[in-house]
């Protein structure tokens, strides 16, 4: 279950960003992935996609096939898909 509101299930299959703003300075994305790498810096599972951080975009191949995992993501449910 996602803590969004709006959505039962989040699915980040690319992590990363080319800061293009001066509004960047302030990304929520940015500080929380600084969090994250820390935790995949002391091995918490579930983080060890944010280890290279946010200042180069990566597509996590190895997450695409996770959507067809119908334990985890159920038919009905809301699937909110961060790119």
């Amino acid at each position: 279950m996602s803590k969004i509101e709006w959505t039962d299930k989040t699915w980040n299959v690319i992590t990363g960003c080319t800061q293009t703003s001066p509004a960047c300075q302030n990304c929520y994305a940015k500080s929380m992935t600084n969090r994250l790498q820390g935790m995949a810096k002391k091995g918490i599972k579930g983080s060890e996609k944010y280890i290279s951080g946010w200042d180069s975009v990566i597509f996590h191949t190895d997450m695409l096939g996770h959507i067809f995992n119908f334990k985890k993501y159920p038919s009905g449910c809301k699937v909110f898909v961060i790119l």
